[in-house]
Formats: C-alpha cells, structure tokens, sequence
C-alpha cells in the first residue's frame, strides 16, 4: 500500500486573535504572504468571528477568535516544499501581542485498497461477540494516542471514499488523519510557540514511520 499525502495544515491556538485584520493587503504588505511569491487570491472573507484568504494554488489561511489555520492541499511528495509553517511564522512574528498556547501539525492521508472496511477489520479486530452472528459489523475505525514532549499525537483511521485526481470517480479508501498538537506554557509562549513550528519535519517523519508500522505501507 502507498500512502497518499493530500492535505497539511498547521493551527495557532491563541486568545486573542483578531479575525478582522485578515485580507490579502495585510498579508501583503507584511510580507506573511509576499508579492515575490505572485499568489493571485481566489477568495476572501472577513467578519469579526471569522476571517478567510484563499489563492488560487489552494493554499487557505482562516483566523478566528482563538485559532490561526493554514491549510495546503499541493502537498503530495510532503510539506517540503509547502508554505505552510513559512506563513504561519511570519504571521506570528507580525503578531506577537496574541497570546499564542497552542500548535498544531495536521497531515491527511488516503491509502487505496479494494475493501477498506475489510481491511482495518482484518488487521486490527479479533473475533468476538462484536462482531459474530447476529451482530454484522459494517466498519471499524480508530483512534489512537500517542504522547509527545509537551503534547500528543492523535491518529485517526478510518474507511471512506475520495476523489483521486487520476480517477473520474470517487475510491474506496482508507482515510488517515494526524494532528501533532503541543501546548506552551504560561511563561515564554511565544518562544516556545516559534519552537513548536521548526518541528514540522521532524513530525512529518514520524508520520510517515507511523504509517509504515501501523498499516504496513511504505515510506
């Protein structure tokens, strides 16, 4: 099986974040999202509760009240190359007012296979009146914590179908969601906010091991 990486996204969790300041100027002028790049906007939102800024590469930016979001669907030989922590960075750096607690790395992953359902059932559950006559399980999914220096790691498995970009129709397969999520305390936030964002790599790579070890795909 061979894990398909289809969205990354890195979360801000603050109290104090101002929706509001959202839109392609302000990001623009300073510099979270530079003219050198030639980003053309597609779309843009901006109330008191919730702002949005959308390119036209699929890259998405959302702030509300207590999160930053940024969101990158390109991503699928991995966030190398994304933009992802880059904005969130400089974003941060421009606000350092915002009493930041939280950060978060999310990866999504689909992973085709003829009978998903079948599969995580196969793998992962043993025979049991959960699931012998007259009880029919129909789908299993998982989830699954791990805990990291300051945080956790949370890894959700589930069935379900997607749109793959060499296929017409929608596939059967297995969905995998991870969120790295590390938590700063109350002295040195921001320090420890900006230490949080270098460890995309690093979370990247443990990851993709997680995969390996759980589903038995590949690297």
């Amino acid at each position: 099986m061979q894990p398909q990486l289809i969205q990354f996204s890195g979360v801000v969790v603050g109290d104090d974040h101002n929706p509001t300041i959202l839109n392609p100027d302000f990001l623009s002028k300073e510099g979270i999202v530079p003219n050198a790049w030639k980003w053309e906007v597609k779309d843009t939102f901006t109330t008191p509760a919730f702002s949005m800024v959308r390119y036209t590469n699929g890259v998405g930016i959302t702030v509300e009240p207590n999160k930053l979001q940024v969101t990158d669907p390109n991503i699928v030989d991995g966030p190398e190359t994304s933009k992802v922590t880059e904005i969130i960075s400089a974003y941060v750096q421009t606000l350092r007012h915002v009493r930041y607690t939280a950060v978060g790395n999310n990866f999504q992953s689909v992973i085709q296979v003829e009978s998903p359902n079948e599969y995580l059932k196969t793998r992962f559950l043993k025979e049991g009146p959960w699931n012998t006559s007259p009880r029919t399980l129909d789908a299993l999914g998982l989830r699954l914590i791990y805990p990291l220096e300051k945080g956790r790691l949370t890894l959700s498995i589930d069935a379900g179908d997607a749109k793959l970009p060499e296929y017409e129709k929608k596939q059967l397969v297995i969905i995998v969601n991870a969120n790295f999520n590390r938590t700063g305390d109350t002295q040195s936030v921001y320090a420890q906010v900006t230490k949080f964002l270098k460890k995309t790599m690093e979370d990247w790579a443990t990851y993709k091991k997680l995969l390996t070890d759980t589903l038995g795909g590949e690297e």
